[in-house]
């Protein structure tokens, strides 16, 4: 294998660790994104939940009084 093979194939294999960095980074970043979104999905829900139990207990005191 003479210099200017081995140089390619050389850079042949770091574009190709380049792509893949490419790649998870970009993996990296929409997972990031999906889990943010699932935890403020959920706090939505408890929030709701929170006011759901607090609108059901104000109505149950009122029934008593």
């Amino acid at each position: 294998m003479t210099n200017s093979d081995e140089d390619f194939v050389a850079n042949e294999a770091l574009e190709t660790v380049s792509k893949q960095d490419q790649y998870l980074s970009a993996v990296r970043h929409e997972l990031d994104l999906f889990e943010r979104r699932e935890r403020d999905f959920r706090a939505q829900l408890r929030r709701q939940r929170a006011e759901q139990l607090t609108e059901g207990l104000s109505l149950q005191l009122s029934d008593l009084r």
